[in-house]
């Protein structure tokens, strides 16, 4: 890799970092009851671990039925949140679909899974169009 590559994948890394910071989510407290954060604040504050899965609605619901599979306990436990986000043009609540291939509901009764926070707010399908831009810029086509 060259050194003008190495630079370029710095500061493409540094501008996710500091853009996905910026970003909101909503997060489910249990008893129904979800509160809207700065990523930031979730990462600095209390130290959660976000896992952010872009792609269409059917590879988000894939992905969430696998973590569900996988002992969604596990997530919690590790403070880890998945933030699912469509990259489809047309916006969809892939974590409040209902059916066999839906995320989870918890004991609380709230739509959304504790270990799953929603996306909220402006820019995440923008951030996450640059990201694709980017891989395919570094030789990650077909993403």
């Amino acid at each position: 890799m060259s050194k003008a590559s190495k630079e370029q994948m710095k500061a493409s890394n540094e501008r996710w970092t500091k853009e996905l910071r910026a970003l909101q989510v909503a997060v489910n407290l249990g008893g129904g009851e979800d509160k809207e954060t700065f990523v930031k604040d979730l990462q600095d504050g209390a130290a959660q671990n976000l896992v952010v899965l872009a792609g269409n609605k059917a590879f988000l619901k894939d992905a969430l039925l696998s973590a569900k599979l996988a002992q969604p306990g596990s997530f919690q436990q590790k403070d880890v949140l998945l933030i699912p986000v469509s990259n489809e043009r047309v916006p969809s609540a892939v974590a409040s679909d209902k059916g066999f291939a839906s995320a989870p509901e918890s004991s609380s009764g709230s739509s959304s899974p504790l270990y799953i926070a929603e996306p909220s707010g402006e820019g995440w399908r923008d951030l996450i169009e640059r990201e694709m831009q980017d891989a395919e810029g570094q030789g990650g086509y077909g993403l």
